[in-house]
């Protein structure tokens, strides 16, 4: 399915992070908005995240598991009747970062 994002995520860190430039921190995203696509169904996932930054490999990783209903579904259409609108889900997923500005390092405690 095509993905799409939609609006400015905003991850926090829960945890340390060195001023080095190879920690891996754990945190959450917030505002998280995915919308995937194909011939016969549309679902759009949202809400909040468990996430982590690994700063070496610039990867952010969502793993966000339980059907906890910190993501939910909205705009569902087709999908053969399998989702439904309002439906807690769980997302993992790995996304490589990259940024115009150089490298991504999180700093402060």
């Amino acid at each position: 399915m095509a993905t799409t994002t939609a609006g400015e995520w905003q991850f926090h860190a829960d945890g340390p992070a060195t001023s080095g430039a190879a920690d891996v921190v754990e945190g959450h995203l917030d505002h998280l908005s995915l919308t995937w696509r194909n011939a016969v169904c549309s679902i759009t996932v949202s809400g909040r995240a468990a996430a982590s930054f690994n700063e070496a490999t610039k990867q952010l990783v969502i793993d966000e598991r339980g059907f906890t209903g910190d993501l939910t579904t909205s705009g569902v259409v087709g999908c053969l009747g399998q989702v439904r609108n309002g439906q807690p889900i769980n997302l993992s997923m790995r996304l490589q970062l990259t940024s115009p500005d150089g490298d991504i390092n999180i700093s402060g405690s």
